[in-house]
């Protein structure tokens, strides 16, 4: 944690990121594309070899641009979150309460990683940061740099268990997480295998 001239500024943990590398989920993708890779290398086709590789890489180089570019600033007037893509800028006259979840996890047999949700007044989230990236005691740290009332909700909760209990207003993806995930790993085994095709051809 940074503070300076009224400012906090956090950044996303090292070590929960190499965690979040590591689980369960991206170890199946990554299987999965290495499985690809090597059934069309069985095929006579030994230059599709680099698509696992790749993907490998990929991943490596997103955690590592993510850890440079992810941080969270708390200042007086805003709340301001800039990840890989982009900067998203809350006022803080809008936040109304953090709800902190430390006992959250993102399937059955994930670890607890911890979820941190800034709300407005009508409990639509504002800004929602995954102890995945964060860890959980930076989510700790920036629900009370944020200074707004925050809700602890103790319970051991997956992402099914948070549409459920209506904890706050979910969006869609958020309603439907597995649903994502599927949706997602299917994109990019696709990707994979047309751009195999394409370096075979």
């Amino acid at each position: 944690m940074i503070i300076s001239a009224g400012t906090v500024e956090l950044r996303p943990s090292l070590r929960t990121m190499g965690r979040a590398f590591v689980a369960p989920t991206q170890l199946l993708l990554m299987a999965l594309l290495a499985v690809n890779g090597a059934l069309l290398a069985a095929d006579g086709d030994a230059v599709v070899l680099w698509v696992p590789a790749a993907a490998l890489g990929l991943a490596v180089l997103v955690v590592a641009v993510w850890r440079l570019v992810g941080r969270l600033q708390v200042t007086g007037q805003e709340l301001r979150c800039r990840n890989l893509l982009c900067t998203r800028a809350v006022p803080r006259s809008r936040v109304a309460e953090s709800v902190l979840l430390p006992a959250f996890r993102d399937g059955a047999g994930a670890r607890p990683s911890g979820l941190l949700v800034v709300l407005d007044g009508a409990r639509r989230p504002l800004l929602r940061l995954d102890g995945l990236w964060w860890g959980r005691d930076r989510l700790a740290a920036i629900a009370e740099a944020v200074g707004a009332p925050v809700r602890l909700v103790p319970e051991e909760l997956t992402p099914a268990d948070l549409a459920w209990r209506n904890v706050y207003e979910l969006p869609w993806r958020h309603r439907h997480p597995y649903l994502v995930q599927v949706l997602t790993t299917i994109a990019i085994l696709v990707g994979a295998v047309a751009a195999a095709r394409l370096a075979g051809s």
